[in-house]
Formats: structure tokens, C-alpha cells, sequence
């Protein structure tokens, strides 16, 4: 597979759906992959974002969801099934206090919490607040995520107010 134009950080598989993963690299992009094919199914970018992408984590409540942290601090959470094109929050480091770059991402196993860890040894938790957790199978999970995938083609965005779904 060749994708990146950096190197290569982290590469985290769906736990859903096996065919599918992530990259992220310092080419400041996230890349999704099906191991069946040779180019990437999606890149994902901020356009703001101008520094490398330090670590992914998929979701496990929910197949389509994501996050990643970068070297500017932020942490990005991206829903398949909502768009493709733009994170569904986007949480930056504020001006003053901690500057320092954001290096491991990991969502809690059963409630809506992201944990993440950057250079300075500060661990910061977040509640997500406002996205969709309900139980559905492994089946409809993977489902819901081939569906996210096939709707390749989705060109509509809805931004958000990150202060509507992040608490500290």
C-alpha cells in the first residue's frame, strides 16, 4: 500500500469489520484502507491542519467513529456515517496554558469518553456529549460502516459546535 507522503505513525484495525483500517502519518493526513485494495478508500484532513497526525483510535460502540490527536494539540472525531469531508467536533488546545502536542488517543469501552496523553505527561478526559451510543450488533455495526463507506460519494457537511458535544 502506498498512501502517505510521511512517515507512517499509527495503523489501527475496525474492530468490526477486518477488511477495513486506519493510518495517520506526518503527512497530516488519516487515510481508511480496505486490505483488498492497492490506494485508500478515503483521506481525511482538516484544512486548517498543518501538523503531523500522532495517533488514531476507532471507536468500539460505534463502527463508523473516530478520533485523532495531532502535534498542534487537537483532537479530531470523525463519523463516517455523518461525513466523510470534516470532523463531526474538532476540540483545539486553547491559546493560553498547554501548547504541547497531543500523542495518544483512546476511547473508553462502554460510555462515551476520550482519553487522550500528549508530551508534557498530561492525560486529559473528555465526555462526548450529543452522538449517537446505542447498542446494535456486531452484524449491523459492520453493516452500518460498509454503508458509511459506500456513500462515498456524499459531498454535505453540517459543522458543529464543538462546545456541544466536548466536556472537560
Amino acid at each position: 500500500y502506498f498512501g502517505h507522503s510521511g512517515p507512517v505513525y499509527k495503523v489501527r484495525c475496525n474492530p468490526y469489520w477486518e477488511n477495513i483500517f486506519l493510518s495517520c502519518s506526518a503527512d497530516w493526513t488519516v487515510k481508511l484502507w480496505n486490505y483488498k485494495e492497492e490506494n485508500p478508500v478515503y483521506t481525511f484532513q482538516s484544512l486548517d491542519l498543518t501538523d503531523q497526525v500522532n495517533d488514531i483510535e476507532w471507536s468500539r460502540t460505534t463502527s463508523t467513529v473516530f478520533g485523532s490527536v495531532t502535534d498542534d494539540g487537537r483532537i479530531e472525531i470523525w463519523d463516517l456515517a455523518h461525513s466523510p469531508l470534516d470532523p463531526l467536533i474538532v476540540k483545539k488546545r486553547d491559546n493560553e496554558g498547554n501548547q504541547a502536542p497531543r500523542t495518544t488517543i483512546r476511547f473508553a469501552p462502554h460510555c462515551p469518553v476520550v482519553i487522550t496523553g500528549d508530551t508534557n505527561g498530561v492525560i486529559d478526559v473528555f465526555r462526548i456529549k450529543n452522538m449517537e451510543h446505542e447498542e446494535i450488533t456486531d452484524d449491523d455495526q459492520k453493516a452500518r460502516l460498509e454503508e458509511a463507506i459506500l456513500q462515498k460519494s456524499s459531498s454535505s457537511t453540517v459543522k458543529t459546535n464543538v462546545n456541544e458535544h466536548v466536556q472537560e
